[in-house]
């Protein structure tokens, strides 16, 4: 199939930077403060994607072998963990290798970031890369009503670029990428250096599947 892109949406966490590890600092500090003892890296970072609460619900459920998290402690618990994450935020996270290079030679199309991350945190870290200037638009998973999987996020960044699905390309490294795309009939990309492996990103039969951002290039032509 012959693609005409005239705009390329990104993700952050997996696919522009390498964010997992501070997350993970950051949520067993969490649960640390609350009595709990630290969760496997591997674990917390199979709960990142969905947004601070239920990143925060899940492991909480974990640390205590509970099904549902009490309401007041998962506030407080959130709560908590932006204040940690704030410190934390920058501790190791870093754009993956040809991410810099190649956002600043895609001039000739428009380009986007959705995010599950919070507003905040997601355009604290692309100002401190000096990234923001790449994108057009920057969305964060609390900047609208929904978040991916649901792909409200992504035709609210069409219809600010007046460009149809089907010239716009997805770039992300998760299964809610893949998903949010598909329901509006927008093609992906997907990356397996982030936080799912080329075999889990297999089955789910993307558009495209590259293992160093700097393929994107081969992609766009």
């Amino acid at each position: 199939m012959k693609y005409n892109f005239k705009t390329v949406l990104f993700d952050l966490d997996g696919t522009l930077c390498n964010t997992a590890p501070d997350i993970v600092i950051s949520t067993n500090q969490t649960l640390a403060f609350f009595g709990f003892e630290p969760i496997e890296y591997t674990v917390v970072a199979g709960f990142i994607g969905d947004g601070i609460e239920t990143l925060v619900r899940r492991a909480i459920e974990y640390a205590s072998s509970e099904k549902s998290c009490d309401q007041q402690l998962l506030s407080q618990a959130v709560k908590k963990y932006r204040t940690i994450y704030d410190r934390n935020l920058l501790r190791t996270t870093h754009p993956y290798p040809g991410v810099t290079a190649t956002l600043a030679v895609l001039n000739d199309y428009r380009l986007s970031v959705i995010s599950n991350k919070a507003y905040y945190f997601t355009r604290r870290i692309l100002d401190h890369f000096k990234m923001t200037s790449y994108f057009d638009c920057i969305l964060g998973g609390d900047s609208l009503t929904t978040r991916k999987p649901n792909p409200e996020p992504l035709k609210f960044i069409l219809q600010q670029f007046d460009c149809p699905s089907h010239q716009a390309l997805f770039v992300g490294d998760s299964e809610k990428d893949l998903i949010a795309a598909r329901q509006i009939e927008m093609p992906v990309c997907l990356v397996s250096y982030g936080m799912r492996t080329a075999t889990e990103l297999a089955v789910l039969n993307p558009d495209f599947l590259i293992d160093k951002f700097a393929d994107l290039r081969e992609i766009l032509g």
